[in-house]
C-alpha cells in the first residue's frame, strides 16, 4: 500500500508541475522592398528584430517582400 501511495504522489507532482520546457512565441513579419534579395532582407529583419529573428526570405513576383520569422521567449 505504501508503494502504491508513492506512485500516486510522483504521478500528482508530475501533472501539477507540467512541462519544464518553455514555449516560444513565433510570428512571420513582411517588409516591402523595391527589389528583395537575401541579404538586403536579411539586414532589414535584424535591424528590425535583432536577435529574435529565426529565418527569413524573399517573396512576390517579383520578389518585392521580406518575409522575417521572428521568434519571441
Amino acid at each position: 500500500m505504501q508503494m502504491r501511495s508513492a506512485t500516486l504522489c510522483f504521478l500528482i507532482i508530475l501533472v501539477l508541475l507540467g512541462s519544464s520546457t518553455h514555449a516560444e512565441n513565433c510570428n512571420t513579419h513582411e517588409i516591402t522592398i523595391d527589389a528583395c534579395v537575401k541579404p538586403i532582407c536579411k539586414l532589414a529583419c535584424l535591424a528590425s528584430y535583432g536577435k529574435h529573428l529565426r529565418e527569413y526570405g524573399c517573396t512576390g513576383s517579383p520578389p518585392v517582400i521580406c518575409v522575417c520569422y521572428v521568434c519571441h521567449d
